[in-house]
């Protein structure tokens, strides 16, 4: 009786591998189908915004985790075309 036990426990794994090995496989294809997602502009509309009170530090935008000398050169474009007023400390200290 035990060696029909171990026999039918063993089938019931096999089957479950199989399952198992099918859906990751069809989940692979879904990955690699998928297709990346390309952002061409960001605009803030800081603009329509309505503060009453605004105390301590307002971070509006993405984060960036270079160096700041290369911030910089990317601050200094965004100025140049948008004509915005940004300033950057190049003194800061970089994330360690």
């Amino acid at each position: 009786m035990l060696l029909a036990d171990i026999w039918h426990r063993l089938n019931q794994l096999e089957k479950e591998l199989a399952k198992l090995k099918n859906e990751n496989r069809n989940l692979k294809e879904k990955i690699e189908s998928l297709q990346s997602l390309k952002i061409d502009k960001i605009e803030y509309k800081i603009h329509e915004l309505k503060v009453q009170t605004l105390s301590g530090t307002l971070n509006v935008g993405l984060t960036s985790s270079g160096d700041a000398k290369d911030v910089k050169k990317v601050v200094d474009q965004i100025v140049k075309e948008e004509k915005t007023n940004i300033e950057v400390d190049l003194d800061m200290e970089s994330p360690s």
